[in-house]
């Protein structure tokens, strides 16, 4: 998996939209510098606030509910033939591995959730057509609670919580990461 560098949503949107439009099979993570909204197909995003905070919006493929990133949170893209739910492998993974320093951590439909109550990472996949499935996979690090309820109209349905909350760096979530075969 390798590291897209990038500064803001602009040229994240940009590469994915190369690789749908190829059918490129590949996987890379970004780790946001700014925050970040993608909004949901309801559109449920207070746009005044994010202007006014300097929070960039960016339309992008987003199966599931907004999208809000902080500065630190990492985000993966895998863009994979076959038909494979990747998503659902890495989120047990993942639980697999952090299990060892989190209480309580168990997968709830497509997030993964701490001490009964958290949600630390979500997914979501997409059938682009022809057995090409793109998968997001959100990894917060440090979740601005206040700030998300300022941009969502919408309540939040369960609560974000940051893996430096339970003493994990950037830098031990992407060796984690890494460690995971998607074989591409």
């Amino acid at each position: 998996m390798r590291e897209l560098l990038v500064d803001n949503g602009i040229q994240v949107q940009q590469e994915l939209q190369k690789l749908i439009a190829g059918k490129i099979e590949d996987a890379f993570y970004y780790i946001h510098k700014t925050p970040l909204v993608i909004p949901s197909k309801t559109n449920d995003v207070n746009v005044e606030y994010c202007t006014t905070n300097n929070i960039e919006v960016v339309s992008a493929f987003n199966m599931g509910g907004t999208i809000v990133a902080n500065t630190g949170d990492i985000d993966i893209a895998i863009f994979k033939y076959n038909g494979w739910n990747i998503g659902k492998d890495f989120l047990s993974y993942l639980r697999y591995n952090l299990s060892k320093f989190i209480p309580n951590i168990k997968i709830d439909g497509n997030d993964l959730i701490a001490d009964n109550k958290y949600k630390i990472v979500s997914h979501a996949s997409i059938n682009l057509g022809s057995g090409f499935i793109y998968t997001v996979i959100h990894i917060s690090m440090n979740p601005n609670i206040e700030q998300i309820q300022n941009i969502c109209s919408k309540p939040m349905v369960k609560i974000p919580k940051g893996l430096s909350d339970y003493g994990f760096t950037k830098y031990n979530i992407i060796t984690l990461i890494s460690g995971f075969d998607i074989n591409i």
